[in-house]
């Protein structure tokens, strides 16, 4: 089921997805003042889920080593239990 992102700048969250593009490490900053309590997906330009990952803990921001992946266009997908979501794009470049 495709959900629609979110436009930019509406989302409660505010997150802060840099650098973008990127080839080994992608920050993901929460803003808002509000740790993560859920769930981030990122997909391939295919639709195909190629990560799933809950941060847990108190940090409001994350390090995510993007260097796995192959280069091409991926989409983040951050949903909480509290049905606040975010969307990005996340175009990954060879090391």
């Amino acid at each position: 089921i495709a959900e629609k992102p979110a436009e930019p700048g509406t989302s409660p969250l505010n997150i802060l997805l840099y650098p973008n593009p990127a080839s080994d490490r992608v920050y993901i900053s929460f803003r808002s003042g509000k740790p993560p309590t859920g769930v981030f997906r990122m997909f391939d330009a295919a639709g195909k889920l190629v990560r799933h990952f809950e941060p847990g803990g108190k940090s409001m921001e994350i390090d995510l080593n993007v260097s796995m992946h192959e280069p091409g266009l991926y989409i983040l997908n951050y949903a909480d239990k509290r049905g606040e979501r975010w969307s990005e794009r996340l175009i990954i470049e060879p090391r």
